[in-house]
């Protein structure tokens, strides 16, 4: 029987989640972000911590539907999600957590260099506050405590 496996990217807005997610060979990627905005029917960039729960829904049911499937989450923001995805697996070796870890000033920078549709009314600044607003600080909170279960990154 095939080993499912779970690959979770977690990192900053520009610090590459997508970029890494699709050098991996046979995994599927799943992006919250694009889930968040099917859900709200928008492409803008949606900060709204109360749809953890839905998220998680979409996910477990996405997972379950395609059990022979290797997948690689990226944008997590809520500390929940993440807490679901970890404690939910069938045992940590089932899942890979990647931590992609890049200097503030290079995240402003690719974020300043790219033109995604979902940026367009947003600043860096504004995008970081929001991210943190929403849980991504708890995550990072999370990260060094747990650093073993963690692989670190760093400028990618």
């Amino acid at each position: 029987m095939h080993n499912k496996r779970l690959i979770v990217v977690l990192g900053k807005v520009a610090s590459g989640k997508s970029t890494f997610a699709q050098t991996l060979i046979n995994h599927t990627q799943i992006d919250i972000g694009s889930i968040v905005r099917e859900i709200k029917k928008q492409e803008e960039r949606v900060h709204n911590q109360s749809l953890d729960k839905q998220i998680i829904q979409y996910l477990d049911y996405k997972l379950l539907l395609n059990r022979e499937t290797n997948f690689v989450i990226t944008g997590i923001r809520q500390y929940s999600i993440l807490k679901h995805l970890i404690y939910n697996s069938s045992s940590l070796d089932d899942i890979d957590l990647i931590w992609l870890e890049v200097s503030k000033e290079e995240l402003k920078r690719r974020f300043l260099n790219r033109q995604f549709e979902k940026d367009k009314d947003l600043t860096f600044e504004e995008v970081i506050k929001r991210d943190a607003e929403l849980g991504l600080t708890e995550i990072e909170n999370f990260i060094e405590k747990n650093q073993s279960l963690f692989t670190i990154i760093k400028n990618y």
